[in-house]
């Protein structure tokens, strides 16, 4: 699994502009059963994304179609994990993605 951190370049008004169409973008994506989670980390700099694959290039290229991306307004960080610990609420989408875990 991944979290994506996202950090804005520019200023709330200018990522105001494109907030529908990335949360748009971000619907397509939870109706594909890649995303989990997402929301603005606070304070409003920027925000977070949890994607249930284990392909970062697959993910990176998705991400690179983002609005927020395409503006140019945010920079995005990948970072891998293996959620070992998880709420039973997770266990399916977990295991689907990362396997059997201890």
């Amino acid at each position: 699994m991944f979290i994506i951190q996202l950090t804005y370049k520019t200023a709330l008004s200018e990522v105001n502009k494109y907030l529908y169409a990335h949360r748009e973008f971000l619907d397509y994506y939870y109706k594909q059963g890649l995303l989990v989670a997402s929301g603005p980390m606070n304070p409003r700099t920027g925000g977070i994304i949890i994607a249930a694959t284990k392909d970062k290039s697959g993910l990176e290229a998705i991400f690179q179609k983002d609005p927020f991306y395409l503006a140019e307004i945010a920079d995005y960080q990948f970072i891998e994990f293996t959620p070992i610990k998880h709420c039973d609420a997770l266990k399916e989408i977990i295991q689907k993605t990362e396997g059997k875990l201890c």
